[in-house]
């Protein structure tokens, strides 16, 4: 049976609901509420199309680790505003196929709207609700009954609860004595859809349609209006359809630069306008901190210039900023709930840290000296299955006609090698622990992986060399008969290098007497030999002709130097020729990289993030033509 569970690192939900109060403690302040019954759901975002959600209420499957955790208790969903708090969570649990929570608002006076709110909340005029909530894992369950594809939430995460004047789901709301008559959820909220809040229809789809644009415009214009800022901006976001979350962003990026000094008060900034959707700018940021923090574990290559803004600051200062950039107030934050606001009410954060890895990764990669990678030919894989490179001889020899002869057939031959991708990796983690103390010994060690991956690619290719492994044809890659190998030996001198060079120009092309005519570009040594082989490619300027060094000089012979050769033979020395002519050897990647990647997952199970280094990396000899080998003396 196929495995449908699906992964999905999705944008904040909510699922509205109506309610009916009868739990109401006016000397403690609280009333109990019911904030799910996981009912099933019409959901339509643009990547994933139409499709019915249902939230899984087995214990498992829902972690309440934020709602038990003093989770903010809002007005219509206002994560963004601190004012906008009534009260908070003080217990949540699922029991008996519901999410039930008790809420408990701030103390009489301190607050005037929170104090209206639950005066109509306890005389029953204020009857709905709603929860904010991520879904990290879905399982398709089932098609409906109209074909729309049906998936079930399995790991999911409510981290906030508000009160609404609009609902959906009837068995969500505050609790009353009895139980109260289920229905279905109708409404939901999605980050990233065209209009946040879509109304799912039961009846009219065009006038739930309506309905959410309406309260798209509606809200945007109360937040502009509300902070003083110039009406123009809030025309500009709804003629061009900014969802929300990009709405917010940019509203909050004229505020701070209205309070920066960058206009006066009801003055918007250009550039926040102009920019229209401020995704691009949030992507920015977190691309530029983790540069800057890649750059304070030493990594130089590449950094743009907008990383120099953040390079003084911490990881914890990096989460707050990132929370603020989404209008979350840090101001009465530990650096513990910062991180873990940061983790799961953001992208930034896991991004820059993200990219923070892969520059250190790759700078590693990079820094790791290439040797005899330099005699293969980079090549590149579109899945797992063999690569098999087919090699055609020379066309057969022209052969004279005489008047009224007969044109003779000719036939060719050909070789065949082929290789596949292997997957290697492994997984550390940068801990909760090493971000609250800003340690960037993670940082470290990931540029240790990197170079890690590139001492294993290394290490393949002069594996392949030294073990002289059989081609296609039944030979070794060295063999006398090929005319590729002094197995007598001798060492590194002009006389050597040129019997070696004359044996790779006159070995013959495949099923043909015709001189292949390949010319060495690298002398490759074990390190025993790197000082000598240096000598024999000097540049001499030699008052006689038979004193110049005619492997010296720029185009000549360069020499490569591997240590790991030496494990095997401190004498034997190797011709390759140039890659990019005659391809001796090739190696590959998984298409759409360039060397190893990490894979960052944050999850339940890990303490803060887990990173896997993952390299899909294969190699073979596909040409004996374009080596040679002396096994030296």
């Amino acid at each position: 049976m196929a495995d449908n569970t699906q992964t999905r690192d999705m944008p904040p939900l909510t699922v509205r609901g109506s309610f009916v109060p009868g739990t109401v403690n006016r000397e403690a302040r609280t009333v109990e509420l019911t904030w799910t019954t996981g009912a099933r759901v019409l959901r339509h975002t643009w990547s994933d199309g139409t499709f019915y959600e249902e939230l899984s209420l087995d214990p498992a499957h829902v972690h309440l680790d934020r709602l038990r955790n003093g989770a903010p208790f809002l007005a219509d969903h206002a994560s963004w505003s601190v004012g906008a708090v009534r009260g908070v969570v003080e217990s949540a649990s699922v029991t008996a196929g519901e999410g039930r929570a008790l809420v408990r608002f701030v103390r009489a006076g301190v607050d005037e709207e929170a104090d209206e709110l639950f005066e109509k909340i306890a005389d029953g005029v204020c009857t709905k609700v709603s929860v904010g909530y991520r879904v990290h894992k879905m399982e398709k369950v089932a098609d409906s009954d109209d074909g729309t594809p049906v998936y079930r939430a399995i790991s999911w995460t409510p981290y906030e609860v508000s009160a609404v004047a609009i609902g959906a789901d009837d068995g969500a709301g505050f609790r009353s004595a009895s139980p109260v008559q289920t229905n279905p959820c109708e409404v939901i909220t999605r980050g990233d859809s065209p209009h946040e809040e879509t109304a799912m229809p039961q009846n009219n789809p065009s006038n739930d349609i309506i309905t959410a644009e309406r309260t798209r415009a509606a809200t945007i214009t109360s937040l502009v209006s509300r902070n003083a800022l110039p009406a123009e901006l809030a025309d500009k976001l709804i003629r061009e359809g900014t969802n929300m979350d990009a709405a917010r962003a940019v509203i909050l990026e004229a505020l701070a630069t209205r309070s920066d000094g960058h206009g006066g008060p009801g003055q918007v900034p250009s550039g926040a306008v102009e920019r229209g959707n401020s995704h691009g700018a949030l992507n920015d940021m977190a691309r530029n901190m983790g540069a800057a923090l890649a750059q304070r574990v030493g990594v130089k290559a590449n950094i743009p210039e907008g990383a120099a803004q953040y390079a003084r600051l911490g990881i914890v200062d990096m989460a707050r900023m990132c929370l603020e950039a989404r209008g979350v107030r840090t101001s009465l934050m530990g650096k513990s709930q910062i991180v873990q606001r940061a983790y799961s009410t953001t992208s930034e954060f896991p991004a820059l840290l993200g990219e923070a890895g892969n520059r250190s990764l790759m700078d590693g990669y990079a820094a790791y000296p290439s040797g005899i990678r330099q005699v293969s030919r980079a090549g590149s894989l579109v899945d797992f299955r063999a690569k098999s490179l087919l090699k055609l001889s020379e066309a057969p020899e022209l052969l004279k006609v005489s008047e009224h002869g007969e044109y003779k057939h000719g036939s060719m031959t050909s070789t065949k090698e082929s290789y596949r991708l292997e997957t290697f990796g492994r997984i550390f983690s940068l801990t909760r622990q090493a971000i609250l103390n800003d340690d960037l010994g993670s940082f470290d060690m990931i540029r240790k992986f990197g170079r890690a991956a590139a001492e294993l690619e290394a290490s393949t290719l002069v594996a392949l060399l030294v073990s002289n492994p059989l081609m296609s044809d039944g030979l070794a890659v060295f063999h006398a008969s090929r005319g590729n190998l002094d197995a007598s030996g001798s060492i590194i001198s002009v006389a050597s290098i040129g019997e070696a060079v004359r044996a790779m120009r006159t070995q013959k092309c495949l099923g043909s007497n015709i001189p292949a005519n390949i010319a060495p570009k690298f002398l490759v040594v074990p390190a025993a030999l790197e000082v000598v082989a240096l000598q024999h490619v000097a540049s001499i300027n030699a008052a006689q002709s038979s004193h110049v060094n005619p492997f010296g000089g720029t185009g000549r012979l360069e020499v490569l130097v591997d240590p790991r050769l030496d494990a095997v033979s401190a004498t034997a020395w190797y011709l390759a020729s140039d890659p990019n002519e005659t391809p001796a050897i090739e190696h590959s990647h998984l298409d759409g990289q360039n060397g190893p990647e990490i894979i960052e997952h944050v999850g339940h199970a890990v303490d803060g993030t887990a990173w896997k280094c993952r390299l899909d990396f294969g190699a073979a000899i596909i040409d004996a033509a374009g080596l040679y080998k002396n096994n030296g003396a």
